[in-house]
């Protein structure tokens, strides 16, 4: 360095000028020779490129990308389940309420009524089944004894049939042709007892009562519910932003009436370029920064990767991905611009070197480095594992504490100063061995 400074000075005449040159071309060698990377060691330094000796050191790696999104906040349209001239307004737009909070109610005369009618209808149903009840047991008990008069007076006829009959010399054929015709009656006196008795001890005017009960209990259960559907309550906190009718307005079922945006679920949209769309996945995660927000990075996850693709002016085409925000930081706010890195592998603890001190083999693909040590350099095959746009894993071939060659073009060495961590080189790698990692 001091020999190409003399070689300047002598090039150089005296004057103004001349010493303006001189003191620029000062400054730029003393940049050169200033510049630190992480502490390495200075091996050589050219006219435009100089190179460094760096430490493989342990360190964190990340395959990621960004991209530009924007926050949308959780929606809600409300709506009456029935047509209804409103009542009462409870609310009004930019509140915040609390899930269960009454909204607004509708005019509800008629559906009160037909509430206490219906009540009304279960209590008679109850008391005619209770009334029914106590007849059919005062008609069965009288029934019954009906029918066991009628199976004595059968019994009794038998036995008087049975003994004349077995008697012919006793008993005149007269005597005992009215024997069997009594016989005959009580038989079918007994049959009329069994069957009378047998129709109102079924059970199916009981249950003609039953189901008249319970006919009534549904329409009363359908009347408390369309009373219920006169009023409104919130089925989400959040805040109003927007109330489509007023007191005094008649309102159309299933017509939105309220729309509240909820603080929970925030969800981000970006769109992902074509190149690395096949990289994110549903429930992978990604972390959010706001240009507005300092200092606050927060996690998310990939819900929804959408399967239509929208194509800018310039013609790129990108992809919607939809991201649920694990916050309800009331910082953020609906429409807030942010940028979404999706973090596709990472890995901790892991020796690392810079990526500009791999080369590629172009016909094996194979990396290498080159080794720096008190004996001089030599090239050392290495497994490579993951990359980001900075830094390689080093899976095999190296051990911590090697020094590997980076070489460093003046014009890249500031931004890499700046990007990379102790010990760490930067930018793209070098060609050589065929040319750099890919």
């Amino acid at each position: 360095m001091n020999e190409q400074l003399d070689k300047l000075k002598k090039r150089i005449k005296p004057g103004r000028k001349s010493v303006v040159a001189l003191l620029a071309v000062m400054a730029v060698a003393s940049v050169v020779a200033l510049i630190k990377f992480g502490g390495g060691d200075k091996i050589n330094t050219g006219a435009e490129t100089f190179t460094r000796a760096f430490a493989v050191e342990t360190g964190s790696i990340k395959d990621s990308f960004t991209s530009d999104g924007y926050v949308e906040l959780s929606t809600y349209d409300i709506s009456f389940e029935r047509a209804g001239v409103v009542k009462k307004l409870n609310v009004k737009e930019g509140d915040y309420i609390e899930a269960g909070t009454l909204i607004a109610s509708l005019k509800d005369d008629e559906y009160e009524s037909a509430v206490i009618n219906q009540e009304n209808n279960l209590k008679q149903a109850r008391l005619s089944a209770s009334k029914n009840s106590q007849t059919r047991s005062q008609n069965i008990e009288s029934l019954e004894s009906q029918l066991q008069s009628a199976k004595n007076t059968l019994s009794n006829a038998k036995s008087e049939y049975e003994l004349v009959s077995s008697l012919p010399d006793t008993y005149s054929q007269n005597e005992i042709e009215q024997k069997r015709q009594a016989l005959e009656k009580t038989q079918s006196d007994y049959n009329l007892a069994l069957s009378s008795y047998s129709q109102n001890s079924s059970s199916i005017d009981s249950q003609l009562d039953s189901l008249s009960v319970e006919k009534a209990r549904e329409s009363l259960k359908q009347a408390q519910d369309d009373l219920k559907k006169s009023t409104m309550y919130s089925p989400v906190s959040g805040t109003i932003v927007e109330i489509a009718f007023k007191e005094g307005e008649r309102v159309s079922e299933e017509t939105t009436f309220i729309r509240i945006a909820s603080e929970k679920g925030l969800k981000v949209t970006t769109d992902v370029s074509e190149l690395d769309v096949t990289k994110v996945k549903a429930g992978m995660s990604a972390q959010i920064t706001f240009s507005s927000i300092d200092g606050k990075t927060y996690e998310g996850t990939v819900e929804y990767i959408d399967a239509i693709a929208t194509t800018t002016n310039s013609g790129s085409v990108t992809y919607p991905v939809t991201i649920s925000l694990d916050t309800d930081d009331s910082m953020i706010k609906d429409s807030m611009s942010c940028t979404v890195e999706f973090v596709s592998s990472q890995k901790e603890n892991v020796l690392v070197v810079p990526k500009k001190a791999l080369a590629k083999s172009k016909y094996s693909g194979s990396y290498s480095v080159k080794l720096v040590s008190d004996s001089g350099e030599k090239d050392q095959q290495v497994d490579v594992g993951l990359m980001d746009s900075l830094n390689a894993e080093i899976i095999s071939g190296l051990k911590l504490g090697d020094k590997v060659k980076v070489e460093i073009t003046l014009e890249d060495s500031t931004q890499d100063k700046m990007m990379m961590g102790p010990g760490m080189g930067g930018g793209t790698p070098p060609a050589g061995a065929g040319g750099p990692p890919q």
